[in-house]
């Protein structure tokens, strides 16, 4: 943890939280063309804090969420929607595990009570 702490630094745009070894990263813009382009701009950054640091990001590990109230939904933006990281296109998911919790980029609790009804 120590090692990785000063990451927050590597970018003032992108919201970071740690815990334990995983790391979440936000970045908020209402227009989706200018998140796209700040997204992938700040991930540069992100990836030379890695490489001053002798780390590396594992990509297959690594994805993202575009949370969007269904009444917004705009399919063909999101579609063509691609954020990348020195050179590796980064998966899009539709929901994703947030410290034990389902969230999904409809911001609904479908799968995260799908999830926790088959624990049981």
């Amino acid at each position: 943890m120590i090692y990785i702490n000063d990451i927050i630094n590597a970018s003032k745009f992108l919201h970071l939280i740690l815990f334990a070894d995983d790391t979440h990263i936000f970045l908020h813009y209402s227009d989706l063309s200018i998140l796209q382009t700040m997204s992938n701009a700040e991930l540069d950054k992100l990836s030379e804090w890695f490489k001053s640091n002798r780390l590396s990001l594992n990509i297959k590990k690594t994805n993202y969420i575009i949370f969007f109230p269904k009444s917004k939904c705009r399919q063909q933006q999101i579609t063509s929607f691609t954020i990348q990281i020195d050179g590796k296109t980064i998966e899009r998911v539709e929901h994703a595990r947030f410290l034990g919790v389902y969230i999904d980029e409809k911001l609904q609790w479908n799968e995260h009570i799908n999830q926790m009804s088959a624990k049981f």
